[in-house]
């Protein structure tokens, strides 16, 4: 379980800023004292990803990022479903502990740690960052999933794969598309959420404009930077894109919680913020969920809910009929402690979602009438050999 060094012989900076150089362009800073640099993609630049170092030896990968509080109780259970794989070098595997941490991680073994950055409750822009640069060292990561230590798995890592690759478009370069669950609320709506009062403000969250009609329309505040876009799959290109500009939030006097929309952390919502502006408004409908090719601003259609939200989050009070959960936090969503055996197994029978989160180490197992029939660490993998099955090899 190695740290990443940042090399003379391996270093991602030389090539981010050649990356940046080439394809990204500054805006022009309205707060000219602002502490951040936003960019736009040029509108010449091909969609060509960072390299990383050395060439790819193998298949293409995908990497899953751990977002470490204290450790990860879930690590066997995580162990055992990469092990289902047909080829383990499908799958690289991340994890940022946060600084401070209570107790030694429990950790995933064949995982690998990065350098440990600054985090908050709440906020972990920069963890983000620095995973995604982690993986971007391996040439053959291709798809980056962002997950966390209360994520269970509840399809065959063959079909996650297969479904992870299913979808590419030309605006990528023929790379496979990110996936993001666009939520249904609408963007800006005032926030109603109990105990924040009202949270409209004057300010944007990028104070930057766009500098020359070589620059995409990367408008500030126009777009669907909402909540629950945190647990997404970004591809190699949107990656690069994101961290060759390094940014954070909140920065510049700006306040903790987004002003507008739904009450949410910054890193639930400033990924897809920077990665938007960087593309502009009408490319990146066309970059993501297989290529949406419309603005999805103000909707959502239930094929993007079924077919691209890849992590199921329960807010729901019948807890989604999926067992029995109670609220995490006053604004979080359920944590379950029990799953329903017949809906678990429905999940796992079908494609989507591909992980289903805030399950609890010791969750159990229920059946129609009641019975407990085991822990969900102990009977997951069963599940999956039995009721998730890859329909073909995907060749890639």
């Amino acid at each position: 379980d190695s740290v990443i060094p940042d090399t003379a012989a391996c270093s991602l900076e030389a090539d981010l800023d050649q990356f940046r150089e080439r394809n990204l362009l500054p805006l022009i800073k309205t707060n000219t004292s602002s502490s951040q640099q936003f960019h736009c993609v040029r509108a010449s630049s091909p969609p060509v990803a960072v390299r990383g170092c050395g060439d790819c030896s193998g298949p293409p990968s995908v990497a899953f990022l751990f977002l470490v509080k204290n450790n990860v109780p879930l690590a066997a259970l995580w162990e055992e479903w990469l092990a289902l794989s047909m080829d383990r070098r499908r799958f690289t595997v991340y994890m940022h502990i946060q600084e401070g941490a209570s107790e030694p991680p429990s950790s995933l073994r064949g995982a690998t740690s990065v350098d440990k950055v600054e985090t908050s409750s709440g906020n972990f822009i920069l963890a983000e960052n620095a995973l995604w640069k982690a993986a971007l060292r391996d040439p053959c990561n291709q798809m980056m999933v962002l997950v966390s230590v209360s994520h269970i798995p509840v399809s065959h890592p063959d079909v996650a794969y297969d479904v992870l690759f299913q979808h590419r478009v030309p605006e990528t370069g023929g790379q496979p598309t990110s996936r993001f669950c666009y939520a249904k609320a609408k963007p800006f709506e005032r926030s109603t959420h109990k105990g924040m009062g009202n949270m409209d403000l004057d300010r944007t969250p990028a104070d930057t404009a766009s500098p020359s009609p070589s620059c995409q329309d990367a408008e500030s505040t126009i777009g669907y930077d909402l909540k629950h876009h945190q647990w997404r799959a970004w591809n190699r290109y949107h990656a690069s894109i994101v961290v060759a500009q390094g940014l954070t939030y909140p920065y510049d006097g700006l306040p903790w919680n987004r002003g507008h929309g739904p009450y949410a952390d910054p890193s639930e919502w400033f990924g897809h913020h920077v990665l938007r502006r960087a593309l502009g408004n009408g490319a990146v409908w066309k970059q993501v969920n297989g290529g949406l090719q419309t603005n999805h601003t103000d909707r959502c259609d239930d094929k993007i809910l079924t077919e691209f939200c890849d992590t199921k989050t329960c807010w729901s009070a019948d807890a989604c009929g999926y067992g029995m959960g109670r609220s995490c936090s006053p604004s979080g969503p359920l944590c379950f402690s029990s799953l329903n055996l017949t809906k678990l197994t429905e999940t796992i029978s079908s494609r989507h979602p591909l992980f289903f989160r805030k399950v609890t180490p010791d969750a159990t197992l229920f059946d129609e009438g009641g019975r407990e029939v085991g822990r969900v660490t102990d009977l997951l993998i069963s599940l999956t050999q039995n009721y998730s099955r890859p329909v073909s090899v995907t060749s890639i």
